[in-house]
């Protein structure tokens, strides 16, 4: 019995020393994780898409660069290997205009690293060499800086690459406003100060950036407008800034739906016009008057994938701030068939250039997919409820009838002010009729 007790016991303090040696190893290995960790650190990167915004709804090339990579998420991509040559050159005509060298450059480059690896996810950079990641963010760097200069200070040079197709300049500005083509802005900004110190009052990296993107200058700012010491995450987060005119409205978080769309809200009565305002966001409605004040907004494809990749921007970094997510919202509230669209580019609000309206009505309905979206510019939450309390009064559906219906030109009010004078006069005359009648 003994023997079986200490057989007992025995076991016990194996199967113990066991358990403490795999805790003893779990917590090597665990601490051995904490020491590799080297913060920062990223998982996904703040130039990323969320996956829960790419689906099968959403072509790829809203994304994707057709032309040129910028950053190491397409930096791999066969197609765009042709671009790098252009890279190149691009680096030796910018060396010969900056006030530094290539060592200089190099060292700018080598000492950010650290900074710039987690603004992109760990399993596409890891793979990355020190040598190879530093060269490549350089290289592209630079392809924007000396971009920029030639867009703002044309040269002759005939053996531009950029410029040997009349449809690659526009290309290539689409692909570097893509939020997966970019770089972080600083970068930009840090080889630009040190390429040009003694120029920083006459010229400016956002208002080379700002001239370089005016085609998506919506609300026509003017460039001295541009505020210089606005911080900026990248080109994509650059060019929400410059739709962004202040002051901003509050937020708002109890989101209001627009229940009718542009053609209810007409036959309601509610009248469209089109803005002076220059800012693309300043919607108002004079619920006194029924009329509602939009700016005028032209559509080509880039401005279908340049709001696709701002509210991803939006999805990713301003959830509680995003204006530009708002404004898309609004018009996707009005716009829900094509006889929606027709209406708005009737007067003037939309200007269509995408092939059809119906092409346009589509485009602008997908925008909306699979957004995350709780908090609102409170101006639209004021617009909405207005909007739905002028459709919900019956006097204004009568009125806006009789208006469209019997008053909707000279001859047809014409016509109906006849039909009423006879109507009375037939009314008069038949009163008068059994006046008579009675008196004899």
């Amino acid at each position: 019995m003994g023997k079986s007790r200490d057989s007992e016991i025995h076991q016990e303090a194996s199967t113990s020393s066991g358990n403490e040696t795999q805790i003893e190893g779990l917590v090597k290995d665990i601490t051995t994780m904490f020491a590799s960790l080297q913060p920062p650190f990223s998982i996904t990167g703040r130039i990323n898409v969320p996956d829960h915004l790419r689906n099968r709804k959403v072509a790829e090339e809203v994304y994707t660069p057709q032309v040129i990579s910028i950053g190491p998420i397409h930096h791999s991509t066969e197609k765009l290997r042709p671009m790098e040559k252009c890279k190149v050159w691009y680096l030796e005509c910018f060396i010969s205009r900056a006030k530094t060298n290539l060592e200089n450059l190099v060292n700018a480059i080598t000492e950010m690293e650290k900074n710039i690896r987690p603004w992109y996810a760990e399993t596409i950079v890891s793979s990355m060499s020190s040598d190879d990641f530093v060269k490549m963010i350089l290289m592209d760097a630079i392809f924007i800086l000396e971009l920029f200069f030639r867009d703002a200070y044309p040269r002759k040079e005939q053996d531009d690459p950029i410029r040997a197709e009349p449809w690659l300049p526009l290309s290539v500005r689409i692909d570097l406003m893509l939020l997966e083509n970019q770089l972080p802005f600083f970068v930009l900004k840090k080889l630009f100060d040190l390429s040009f110190p003694d120029d920083s009052n006459s010229l400016s990296l956002i208002k080379l950036s700002f001239k370089f993107f005016e085609s998506y200058n919506f609300q026509r700012m003017a460039p001295e407008d541009v505020d210089v010491n606005v911080e900026i995450l990248h080109l994509t987060d650059l060019i929400r800034t410059f739709l962004l005119r202040s002051p901003l409205p509050g937020r708002n978080s109890v989101v209001s739906k627009l229940l009718y769309s542009a053609t209810q809200l007409q036959e309601a009565g509610v009248k469209f016009k089109v803005n002076s305002k220059n800012s693309l966001l300043d919607i108002k409605f004079d619920s006194k008057h029924g009329v509602l004040e939009m700016p005028s907004l032209e559509i080509y494809e880039e401005t279908i994938i340049l709001f696709r990749n701002l509210i991803t921007l939006e999805q990713s970094c301003y959830l509680d701030d995003a204006y530009i997510t708002d404004y898309v919202v609004l018009l996707n509230f009005l716009i829900d068939t094509t006889k929606d669209m027709d209406l708005l580019c009737e007067k003037g609000i939309l200007v269509n250039y995408v092939r059809d309206n119906n092409t346009a009505t589509t485009a602008f309905n997908d925008l909306n997919n699979y957004l995350i979206w709780s908090v609102m510019n409170s101006d639209y939450v004021k617009i909405c409820e207005e909007l739905n309390a002028f459709y919900k009064k019956s006097w204004h559906r009568w009125k806006a009838t009789l208006r469209n219906q019997y008053f909707s030109s000279p001859w047809r009010s014409a016509s109906t002010i006849a039909a009423i004078i006879l109507l009375v006069l037939t009314f008069i005359q038949t009163v008068f009729s059994i006046i008579q009648s009675s008196s004899a």
